[in-house]
């Protein structure tokens, strides 16, 4: 994928960014915003890329201080294929912003690990009958392994009887190493990505994931937690790795290029110059010593 396309997006994004801007921060023409948003990518780019957006939002925080200030994330459609790309692409339109600090992209769908889970999902399925999907009908079970030196976080997912021939279906799968074949089960759309998003968010979904395997109840052995365990599981990752997160709106790593250490303590993490003006407690007692 070329700059090119990148910078195409980006010169006509500028070019539509004064009436852009007020239909984002006026609530009605919210959704249309989104769409001529996206509709500015070249076809290419639509293909492995969505944008989206927030407002008055810091890291899907309200902020009442950052009135009319958006953030725009670039996912890469769930696929890890396309990382590359949104990293590129991060780096690009960052690099050109000069919009007097009213917007800022970021990589990865807009995610917050301390953000409230769904209480409950409204599946419609093939037959057009409609079922309330709660997190209470998955349980999980977890593995720490490593991709080389990256440490991954392996899932079984125990998916209750009351729901699993409605949002699963087995398949056989051959294994050519071992020349056998088994029944496994394989979800039929996207629902388990929107729930595994609202737990864990894409960023990790496609870093920090290994494999993701479903069972049945018959099938489930040993100790399962509930969904929320994910998220536990994931922050102990983060702190074993001492990963960066900002100190006001606890962004990760991997949602953004480089922090920005406060400059007399160098400990206090920020993840834009907004979070590092916002911290104006710190500023007041930070010394060197």
């Amino acid at each position: 994928m070329s700059e090119s396309e990148i910078k195409l997006f980006y010169d006509a994004f500028r070019g539509a960014w004064s009436y852009l801007y007020e239909m984002m921060l006026y609530e009605k023409s919210r959704q249309t915003a989104l769409h001529i948003l996206n509709s500015l990518l070249p076809s290419n780019l639509s293909e492995k890329i969505i944008l989206e957006y927030t407002v008055n939002e810091l890291n899907r925080v309200f902020f009442p201080k950052q009135d009319k200030y958006i953030e725009i994330y670039i996912s890469p459609r769930n696929n890890i294929k396309n990382i590359e790309l949104v990293n590129k692409f991060y780096d690009i339109c960052n690099n050109n912003i000069n919009e007097c600090g009213k917007y800022q992209f970021f990589k990865y769908s807009a995610f917050n690990i301390n953000s409230d889970l769904f209480k409950q999902i409204d599946y419609s399925n093939s037959n057009n009958s409609n079922d309330a999907i709660l997190y209470e009908h998955f349980m999980v079970q977890t593995v720490i392994g490593h991709d080389e030196k990256t440490p991954l976080l392996h899932i079984i997912i125990n998916v209750s009887k009351d729901i699993i021939n409605k949002i699963l279906v087995k398949k056989n799968i051959v294994f050519p190493e071992t020349k056998t074949s088994r029944l496994v089960w394989f979800p039929k759309d996207d629902l388990i990505n929107i729930i595994l998003y609202n737990i864990i968010g894409e960023y990790n979904l496609l870093n920090k994931i290994g494999y993701i395997e479903f069972i049945s109840d018959e099938e489930a052995k040993g100790e399962f937690f509930s969904l929320e365990y994910l998220r536990t599981q994931i922050i102990l990752m983060e702190k074993a790795q001492q990963e960066d997160i900002c100190t006001i709106c606890g962004r990760r790593p991997l949602q953004i290029n480089n922090f920005i250490n406060c400059s007399i303590c160098k400990k206090n993490k920020y993840c834009s110059s907004i979070c590092r003006k916002l911290d104006t407690q710190h500023s007041n007692f930070c010394n060197s010593d």
